[in-house]
């Protein structure tokens, strides 16, 4: 998939209220996305502007990408230990499977790229799935994992991430879209819900030994 590349321009505006007397204040972001639509992000206060490229993710970038995913699994272990899971070698694991799954139908693994240095900010990854007889869940499309590094957070990266994902999916046809999201994590099902997901499903788990 290297001949489609969209970029996602994010750009600060400065707002004329909660200035102080050094003469900085709130800074309001824009995210303009491929079709041209704008996401404001009304409450977000930061100094630079940041040009970043969405695209497919490339061999060359998985390395990279392993250690993003890494620092995600990390995350959900911290949670709850004993239902996320933390293999040795998780960061090589996430670079070969994503190298498995790159140019397979149905398949979407993007990149957000720092356009002045070529730094990754961050990634996101969904797939098509067949029909789950256990789960009571038709064909679909999920949303399966988003992460970007903190300095880029709250700009509204991820959420153009998942847009993207979304757009994909629903260019192939997609009719429901699915994601999972750990209960502690608040931030993540705050963005999910933005985006248009409801809850449908509570996982409970209890420790046997």
């Amino acid at each position: 998939m290297r001949g489609r590349q969209w970029k996602t321009r994010i750009s600060v505006q400065e707002s004329h209220q909660g200035r102080d007397q050094s003469g900085g204040g709130r800074r309001r972001v824009r995210v303009v996305c491929r079709r041209g639509r704008v996401i404001p992000q009304k409450r977000a206060c930061y100094d630079l502007a940041v040009a970043v490229r969405i695209r497919d993710a490339l061999l060359e970038d998985l390395p990279a990408v392993g250690l993003l995913a890494g620092r995600l699994v990390r995350l959900h272990h911290d949670f709850d230990p004993a239902r996320w899971m933390l293999p040795d070698g998780i960061e090589a694991g996430y670079a070969r499977y994503f190298a498995s799954q790159l140019g397979r139908q149905g398949v979407i693994v993007l990149v957000a790229e720092d356009e002045d240095d070529h730094e990754l900010l961050g990634y996101a990854y969904a797939s098509l799935e067949e029909r789950n007889w256990v789960e009571l869940r038709d064909a679909c499309g999920r949303l399966h994992d988003v992460f970007v590094i903190e300095r880029a957070r709250r700009k509204g990266l991820a959420t153009a991430l998942l847009r993207e994902c979304l757009a994909r999916l629903t260019s192939l046809g997609v009719a429901l879209v699915v994601a999972t999201a750990a209960w502690q994590n608040e931030q993540s099902r705050s963005l999910l819900t933005a985006l248009g997901l409801r809850p449908t499903v509570v996982e409970m788990a209890k420790n046997l030994a």
